[in-house]
């Protein structure tokens, strides 16, 4: 690695706001203007509204076998919907 030769910056925010897009939201707003300042030093990205997405609670990957597996006690989409 050439120590002369800097590597560019990326960065990415996650919103974890509760509320729906397109609805209005502090913490997207929050997330716009830290992407902005990072900008003005070079640095490129892209900020993900979780709620615009598919993710599911309680869910992770099982060390036994790398597969989706649902936490003990957590109840299902299906259940909270």
């Amino acid at each position: 690695m050439d120590p002369d030769k800097h590597t560019p910056l990326r960065a990415g925010a996650l919103v974890c706001t509760l509320s729906p897009s397109p609805a209005p939201s502090s913490s997207q707003l929050l997330a716009e203007h830290t992407m902005a300042a990072l900008a003005e030093h070079g640095v490129t990205g892209k900020t993900v509204r979780i709620s615009a997405h598919d993710v599911e609670p309680g869910v992770k990957r099982t060390r036994a076998t790398g597969t989706p597996g649902r936490i003990p006690g957590t109840p299902s989409r299906a259940a909270t919907s």
